[in-house]
């Protein structure tokens, strides 16, 4: 439905006739500040995503290893039992001129005055969408970590290797299928974000390829245009993700234990 609603032509209330050419909308999208917008998107999804492994490869690690694992995972997802809106508004409080940030750097007399640039920023926009999605890197690399036979490790150990070549040699190749898992799952909805970018990044952050569909779906009643954009994002991020499952055998996450 909606690849076909994509060839019509906006200009029809009835959404009846074609686009004239078909592929009007598809070119009207190529418009430079169209591709600027999903630029800048895609970059918000790569810098979550980079952020994301970062912090969540450590947590899925040491829950997995570590006897204090559950705890681990507890301290880390008890915060989404609370609504998403909350969540956002926290970080708003948070990043502030009165948050905690800055009554700490001024309490230890690193600044004079609060620090302006910590909310309403690239920052802000990347701290809290690292901390929206960090569950969605954490989960499928705790899994993928948990299904490796622990007497490879123990073996690896065993023939002299230390913990930081059995790491790189034994450890992070069997979990690359989880980090891929964890990648795709995290990318996809970044690109698509819409909300929190903008409650965290301010009037700056409100032209990302979330907001272009929403606008013409909703606002310009151009449903043609964003039913073109939507198309686009989509088949891109599902190109990504079939590329990402051939590189790295996937089906291995839910096999088990061999």
């Amino acid at each position: 439905s909606m690849v076909y609603t994509s060839f019509l032509d906006p200009n029809d209330p009835t959404l009846s006739t074609p686009a004239d050419p078909i592929t009007a909308n598809y070119e009207k999208f190529l418009n430079p500040l169209y591709a600027k917008i999903t630029l800048r998107s895609f970059q918000l999804a790569i810098g979550t995503l980079f952020v994301t492994l970062i912090m969540g490869y450590p947590f899925a690690y040491f829950a997995t290893f570590s006897k204090w694992g559950k705890a681990i995972l507890l301290v880390q997802f008890l915060p989404f039992l609370s609504p998403f809106i909350i969540r956002i508004f926290a970080w708003r409080v948070i990043l502030g001129k009165t948050g905690i940030i800055n009554y700490t750097l001024m309490g230890l007399g690193i600044t004079n005055e609060p620090v302006t640039w910590l909310l309403f920023s690239n920052i802000s926009v990347l701290i809290g969408q690292s901390y929206l999605f960090l569950p969605f890197v954490t989960i499928p690399i705790y899994i993928s970590l948990r299904r490796i036979d622990k007497n490879l490790i123990e073996a690896s150990k065993d023939l002299g290797a230390g913990k930081i070549r059995t790491f790189i040699n034994i450890t992070l190749p069997l979990s690359k299928p989880g980090i891929l898992i964890g990648s795709i799952i995290t990318v996809v909805p970044s690109v698509a974000a819409f909300l929190g970018p903008t409650l965290l990044g301010g009037v700056e952050w409100k032209q990302l390829i979330a907001d272009v569909i929403f606008v013409h779906f909703y606002a310009g009643q151009n449903k043609p245009f964003g039913s073109a954009v939507t198309v686009f994002v989509l088949s891109l991020t599902i190109i990504m993700a079939i590329i990402g499952v051939k590189s790295v055998g996937v089906q291995q996450l839910f096999r088990g234990k061999e």
